[in-house]
């Protein structure tokens, strides 16, 4: 799109000030609330960043939900190991288990060996580990495992 909506410039060019970059803005805002059922007293947020970003926003988000300030972290590969450290910085980090040191990440640990923490504000991990190629089977993923508060 080198001509977006005959304002000379591609979707890329447009200042964040222009009507038609905040067209796309809203829309795609819309879309996202209307798509994920987001209730109207939250803001949906479209922000640039990698991974660390989103690491440090989640914990920093979640770690007060209780008292103890804990987070279960289950270490599936390079990302989520990454998270670890960052982690650290904000809060208390129970290891779940650990898909690095325990199979070569070739394989998810036997859930009957996690340790998930119920005191815990939330549960974290990588879905997708693309540096090892290893990804859950969402059908097959022990959700009742993790704490539902």
């Amino acid at each position: 799109m080198y001509n977006y909506k005959g304002t000379g410039q591609s979707v890329m060019e447009l200042s964040h000030r222009q009507d038609e970059f905040r067209e796309i803005s809203n829309s795609t805002k819309d879309g996202i609330r209307k798509f994920l059922n987001v209730p109207d007293n939250f803001r949906v947020l479209l922000q640039q960043g990698g991974a660390t970003m989103q690491y440090t926003s989640i914990v920093k988000n979640l770690a007060g939900l209780k008292p103890s300030r804990k987070a279960n972290l289950l270490i599936t590969g390079m990302w989520s190991n990454q998270n670890l450290a960052e982690m650290k910085k904000h809060c208390e980090v129970n290891i779940v288990a650990n898909n690095i040191t325990d199979n070569d990440c070739t394989k998810m640990v036997d859930p009957a060996k996690w340790n998930v923490d119920p005191d815990a504000s939330f549960f974290c991990f990588c879905t997708n580990e693309t540096v090892n190629g290893f990804e859950f089977n969402f059908d097959t993923f022990p959700w009742h495992l993790i704490p539902e508060d």
